[in-house]
């Protein structure tokens, strides 16, 4: 979906969360095992084919800052770095 599995590795993370909390507060074994079927690979994946189109951002709202530049470790503008700042939709990262 990304080139790099970053939204699966994100979406899995989400349903490991989601089990951890399912097994730590609920006593509910239904929601217990719902969770757990969510860290299958073919939950995850229609999960992300389902968002696919929801998660969009047109060309035009990319890079629209020439002063931020996307790297490895953060984000930086001329003078600072900003620890990951996704709001500033910065298409290219170096390596």
């Amino acid at each position: 979906m990304d080139g790099t599995d970053q939204a699966k590795v994100a979406a899995t993370y989400v349903m490991g969360q989601f089990l951890l909390q399912a097994v730590n507060s609920s006593g509910n074994r239904n929601l217990e095992d719902y969770a757990r079927r969510s860290l299958d690979s073919r939950y995850v994946n229609n999960a992300l084919a389902m968002a696919k189109g929801h998660i969009y951002v047109s060309a035009d709202k990319l890079d629209q800052d020439p002063y931020l530049l996307n790297c490895a470790n953060g984000t930086w503008t001329s003078a600072t770095r900003i620890p990951g700042l996704p709001s500033a939709r910065i298409a290219p990262r170096t390596s």
